[in-house]
């Protein structure tokens, strides 16, 4: 199944406070389904997660699939979102 790239939701640092640090963030499409590919790093956790999107394009925030890296860019969190299709479907 093709993955459609929408773009990147956040590439930022979140505001002063507990969980200040880098933010990343991919939206992408695969089928009829829509995935957010999220990346923080900060002094209280380093993960990437994928969340579903709902119709009203918020994601869910219930994590489907999670890592304990800081991936950085787009090609990265293509990776990431393959190797949970891969395993959704088996």
């Amino acid at each position: 199944m093709t993955c459609k790239y929408n773009g990147v939701a956040h590439d930022d640092k979140a505001p002063d406070g507990p969980n200040r640090g880098a933010r990343f963030a991919t939206d992408w499409t695969v089928g009829e389904d829509r995935f957010r590919v999220s990346s923080v790093e900060n002094s209280q956790t380093t993960e990437t997660m994928i969340f579903e999107i709902m119709e009203n394009g918020e994601p869910t925030y219930f994590d489907l699939w999670a890592d304990h890296e800081f991936y950085t860019n787009a090609s990265q969190h293509a990776k990431f979102l393959s190797e949970f299709l891969d395993n959704r479907r088996r």
